[in-house]
């Protein structure tokens, strides 16, 4: 218990250096430090730190030495957030006036969370019930928000603690697949973030309606990670969104409570050879502190320590029944993943992520993610869906799998949007609200559009009774470096420790089409690459 203390204690004294104290000054309560004290020039503070607002609540709950300076930050953000948002019902988080959907449900869950806690103590909270209503407001109408599942769940939970009667928002499964959608696919870190943020209700709630609700999609969350987790393998650049944070707060809480499909998740996450490059809070930078790990890591406190005055612990998580089904055959094909599992050896194909692959046996692990490709001025990084799949067994019970990969012009356009002259005529644009709602439809098109997508080459996994072999035959001509970090696949960058480097070994120049071995064997302890 006193090594979670001091994780979690020095988690809330690092993000309590984000926020701004000064009494007399104009951004008192603002966690954005490259805005209020570095003063960056972006011209906006990030929205998505003010999240820490609920994580700095929960620390005066467990540190009693320092109740009042935790208290005291968390209401410091609270007042800033609900400054801002009466001002603009909505926060930024990427660029000036994007209105993000993201940050104003995940800021207005916390606050709901926090408001509710402090109702209990407080009378004057209707300067923040009113930043609550209007920002409710904007959720519900704002017709540009994504298709992901975990900022719909941080604003339905917003809606349900705040009280309101109907509300707008639901989750659905996605048909014969068994996850959530986060645009389009399954994510593994954001899967676990919902499944922190179901906690967080069950863990607040009293009404059994609203228990049931978030019960269900939690049963649903936890199923879908335990088969990607335990019953094959996974590795987070093979999710639609690449999220590498291991966010283990909500199933603390649940192993806690005797909930067994957690404990068995739980021990594979924290497996320093399956799960080992995932992001931990020390490895993480301010931002995603901030956002994603404080309140994971106050969840993991509360496992420990029980119930707290802002988060009334329900008495019992009883969902092992609903389990009691799961059986995972050795080979499973669906639209988006292939998975195999014979003895130790575990393999899992995404069929949207470029064909990206994951090995797992004996305690080793090997990923093949794609490529950035270049072919002279234009520069590619991995695909979406691979085409023309092939999966057949031989005569011989050897399992092959062929595909074709892509490439899209996905680097060319995020290094546009940081060029001086782009970058004017951008921030431009942004600030003119018709302009600014065309320009967002664009940018979402662009960025998932298949127009700019070409096809380069094409692998083949053969699985065999004593290992595995991973080979590529290119197409196009042009020099390819081979993808190794993950963490950068979708933004997520961060602070990593080991090798963080993008790429692993030489450029490789193709003038003709050309057949590289990956993976000659992959069988044991060790494993050969060509």
């Amino acid at each position: 218990m006193e090594k979670l203390n001091n994780r979690y204690q020095n988690a809330l004294s690092r993000c309590k250096g984000f926020v701004d104290h000064n009494p007399y000054s104009k951004t008192k309560g603002c966690a954005d430090r490259n805005f209020w004290h570095y003063q960056d020039g972006k011209g906006f503070a990030v929205g998505s730190f003010q999240v820490m607002m609920l994580g700095m609540m929960g620390g005066q709950e467990y540190f009693s030495e320092k109740t009042n300076s935790f208290f005291n930050t968390g209401k410091l953000c609270l007042e800033w957030w609900a400054d801002e948002i009466i001002k603009k019902p909505c926060l930024d988080e990427y660029f000036l006036n994007q209105n993000s959907f993201c940050a104003t449900a995940y800021t207005a869950m916390s606050a709901s969370l926090v408001i509710n806690f402090l109702s209990s103590n407080e009378k004057h909270l209707d300067h923040y019930k009113l930043a609550l209503t209007q920002t409710f407001k904007f959720l519900k109408n704002d017709s540009n928000r994504p298709d992901s599942a975990n900022q719909t769940l941080a604003a339905m939970l917003a809606f349900d603690v705040a009280g309101v009667s109907e509300n707008p928002f639901e989750l659905k499964i996605v048909e014969n697949e068994g996850f959530y959608s986060e645009y389009g696919g399954f994510d593994l870190g954001y899967s676990l973030k919902c499944i922190d943020m179901c906690v967080l209700a069950l863990s607040t709630f009293t009404d059994t309606e609203k228990i049931e609700k978030y019960n269900k999609i939690l049963i649903n969350l936890l199923r879908m990670v335990h088969k990607v987790v335990v019953g094959y393998t996974f590795n987070p650049s093979l999710g639609s969104r690449g999220n590498p944070h291991k966010l283990i707060g909500g199933l603390s809480v649940l192993e806690s409570r005797g909930v067994q499909i957690a404990k068995e998740i739980l021990e594979r996450i924290k497996s320093p050879i399956a799960f080992g490059r995932m992001v931990s809070a020390d490895q993480c930078d301010d931002k995603y502190m901030s956002f994603f790990h404080l309140t994971s890591l106050m969840l993991e406190q509360h496992a420990l320590s029980g119930n707290s005055k802002l988060l009334p612990l329900v008495e019992k998580f009883d969902c092992a029944s609903d389990f009691t089904d799961m059986k995972y055959d050795k080979l499973e094909s669906s639209e988006s993943f292939v998975f195999y599992q014979q003895g130790d050896l575990k393999i899992a194909l995404s069929l949207y992520s470029s064909g990206a692959v994951h090995l797992e046996n004996n305690n080793s692990v090997y990923t093949c993610l794609g490529y950035l490709f270049r072919d002279q001025n234009e520069l590619y990084g991995p695909g979406g869906a691979i085409q023309k799949i092939d999966l057949h067994e031989t005569e011989k019970g050897e399992i092959i799998i062929e595909y074709d990969f892509m490439a899209k012009k996905s680097s060319e356009r995020s290094l546009q949007i940081q060029s001086n002259i782009f970058g004017l005529f951008f921030k431009l644009m942004m600030s003119l609200p018709i302009a600014r709602s065309i320009l967002r439809n664009y940018i979402y098109n662009q960025t998932y559009s298949l127009k700019s997508e070409i096809k380069v080459g094409r692998r083949t996994i053969r699985i065999q009774k004593d290992g595995v072999s991973i080979k590529d035959k290119f197409y196009r001509k042009g020099v390819y470096s081979f993808l190794h970090n993950w963490s950068m696949v979708d933004g997520h960058s961060t602070r990593m420790i080991g090798d963080d480097s993008l790429f692993v070994g030489d450029e490789l120049i193709v003038e003709n089409e050309k057949e590289v071995i990956l993976v000659k064997e992959f069988s044991g302890n060790d494993f050969y690459e060509a």
